[in-house]
């Protein structure tokens, strides 16, 4: 598993900056669109990610770009 300490603010910058658009924001979730697909993902904006929801977000935008999570982890946070 994979896991640092990331407010839910730092870690959509860093999908902005890379792949990700938001679509929308109601109430205390962000939804994200892939900037190339439709692969669609739900962040909540909680003071700090748990680790199971940063790896499960991380799970599922790996299996979009068809990349593990460390290279993934690796590209977000290098």
């Amino acid at each position: 598993m994979v896991f640092i300490s990331i407010s839910w603010k730092s870690f959509v910058k860093l999908l902005l900056k890379e792949w990700y658009a938001i679509l929308s924001q109601k109430w205390s979730h962000i939804k994200l669109k892939h900037t190339l697909n439709d692969h669609v993902i739900i962040i909540p904006n909680h003071k700090e990610l748990k680790e199971w929801l940063f790896n499960g977000i991380l799970s599922q935008i790996s299996k979009n770009l068809w990349e593990t999570k460390l290279q993934l982890y690796n590209k977000l946070f290098k």
